[in-house]
């Protein structure tokens, strides 16, 4: 019969067969370039298929062909060796089975612990009592008032937030809401991915180059982070930056978070409750411009990638929101992407030029602001097509 017919016959793909013949597992004869198979070949494939369910090789199927071809099958030569080749692979075969049941096992037992994890009773965090007056009316900067308050381990839970001004804010489970700001983030005018939707879509080049980027800003920041009372961090992907931060924050610092995406805020919160040991946090819902935080109270403000959406949305540069916020001398730390060099931006339409700044443009409005360089460096990526970025470290200049 034809290669066609044979392959269907044994329910193997063409390819397979000619795998076999270059291998010379078959034999077929051939005539006028074409393969011709008996009932011997369909003998031999079935072979080759059973040795295959025992686990055999094909280095290790050609030795038992080979002596099978010269010394027969049925030969006290190729009996003994196939019967060697038999109890040497019911060996390997048990020896798998035993890494198999130990890993089995050890599966098992992460399974049973990620479990009891999620049914153990989380603790809830709030605003730190000792933390109120670090709260200021986001329209005049007054203190607030908190009144009608729940207090749970010394956090406030949920309390109504006031000022003499009219502004009225909450906090409710935790969580520092401005009423007016809250909304759903977007991207090309659907809400932004979840981190389950990116990982489903991005490539492992992208995943690798913003872990560099998070990695290198972590490890400026670790030389400047010890002592600090409070750390601010602004993103455009709530707490993306913080669970990789947080096994490296000192036990003391207030961790602020700031975003007016109320669903994202509640999420990672959820997670550092259930998770993390961490308990100092300041979960705030507001738009940047409109923190209610008190001035020249923060030491570090951690901006990852947010220069550059706020660029887009609001035509405003980051520096000149944040750096009222930081204490004399304070840190900022940051990640900052430009898509543009200084001669494509120029040809850019004009209607474009928000989002067209280069990494001088970044660098100039920084320094222009009053913050020293201490560090920076480059993020290399391994994909030609992914955005530039550096990761910088700068110190604010005493006035």
């Amino acid at each position: 019969m034809k290669i066609g017919k044979f392959a269907k016959k044994h329910e193997v793909t063409l390819d397979t067969v000619r795998f076999y013949i270059e291998k010379g597992l078959l034999v077929p004869s051939k005539k006028d370039s074409q393969y011709y198979f008996n009932e011997i070949d369909s003998a031999n494939l079935e072979k080759i298929k059973k040795l295959k369910e025992l686990g055999f090789s094909l280095s290790e199927i050609q030795r038992i062909f080979s002596f099978q071809r010269i010394g027969g099958t049925s030969t006290e030569v190729s009996r003994r060796l196939f019967l060697s080749l038999l109890e040497e692979k019911k060996g390997q075969v048990s020896q798998e089975i035993e890494r198999l049941n130990s890993i089995h096992e050890s599966l098992s037992k992460s399974i049973e612990k990620l479990l009891k994890e999620e049914e153990s009773h989380k603790e809830v965090t709030g605003v730190p009592l000792g933390s109120l007056n670090m709260l200021r009316c986001p329209s005049c900067s007054k203190p607030l008032n908190i009144s009608q308050g729940y207090i749970e381990n010394n956090m406030v839970i949920d309390s109504e937030v006031h000022c003499s001004c009219g502004y009225m804010g909450e906090i409710r489970e935790g969580i520092f809401i401005d009423p007016r700001a809250i909304r759903t983030k977007l991207m090309d005018g659907r809400p932004i991915p979840s981190k389950e939707e990116y990982l489903e879509t991005a490539s492992l080049e992208n995943i690798n180059y913003l872990h560099k980027g998070m990695t290198k800003l972590i490890e400026l920041l670790m030389d400047y982070h010890q002592g600090a009372e409070y750390i601010m961090e602004l993103s455009n992907c709530v707490g993306f930056f913080l669970l990789q931060y947080i096994s490296y924050l000192p036990e003391d610092v207030v961790y602020i978070m700031a975003d007016y995406d109320l669903e994202r805020i509640k999420q990672t919160k959820r997670n550092l409750e259930r998770y993390y040991k961490h308990r100092k946090f300041i979960f705030i819902c507001c738009d940047i411009h409109s923190l209610p935080i008190k001035k020249a109270s923060i030491d570090i403000v951690i901006d990852y990638n947010m220069t550059k959406y706020y660029k887009a949305e609001k035509n405003q540069w980051l520096i000149e929101i944040i750096k009222p916020y930081l204490k004399e001398r304070g840190i900022l730390g940051g990640i900052y992407s430009y898509n543009y060099s200084q001669q494509n931006r120029d040809k850019k339409r004009e209607n474009d030029e928000r989002d067209s700044f280069t990494r001088g443009d970044i660098l100039e409005t920084i320094y222009s602001h009053g913050i020293e360089e201490i560090n920076q460096t480059d993020i290399v990526s391994d994909k030609a097509t992914a955005n530039p970025q550096f990761a910088f470290a700068g110190r604010k200049r005493s006035p």
